[in-house]
């Protein structure tokens, strides 16, 4: 076992969190899910090295809350945004790595993973959209 899975040592107010109280991996998920919905413009050059530890974690974390799947997941749409996904040349980079964050979790751990993929379920429509994204019309100048 991972300590990613471990009870977080400090209490922190993740609400959706089990009954054992959330793990560090909650924590992780959360904040870096954080970081990239409220501050994607701004902080975009801290956002490669957000995203990969995710990807480093999640073959790793065996379950995450239902928070923490839920802000995952909005994370993940959010990196979708034709508006943002679109408005940059490392932008797509980004999702790819969102998703293959989402792809791990589910690969190594999906029987224990059912709040991520609760949260993806709910998702389901925009998701299915994804192949067919096209950029935004040019404003008019």
């Amino acid at each position: 076992s991972s300590i990613v899975n471990l009870p977080c040592p400090v209490a922190l107010p993740l609400p959706g969190s089990r009954p054992t109280g959330p793990s560090i991996a909650d924590l992780l998920f959360s904040s870096v899910a954080e970081l990239v919905s409220a501050g994607k413009e701004r902080l975009e050059p801290l956002l490669p090295a957000a995203l990969a530890l995710l990807a480093n974690l999640a073959p790793h974390t065996k379950m995450l809350s239902d928070e923490a799947a839920a802000l995952l997941t909005a994370m993940l749409l959010d990196l979708a945004q034709p508006s943002y996904l679109f408005g940059g040349e490392a932008r797509p980079e980004l999702l790819i790595t969102a998703l293959a964050v989402v792809s791990s979790s589910l690969l190594y751990h999906h029987a224990a993973n059912l709040p991520l993929l609760h949260a993806l379920l709910h998702a389901a429509a925009p998701l299915r959209a994804l192949p067919s994204l096209q950029p935004p019309p040019p404003a008019d100048a």
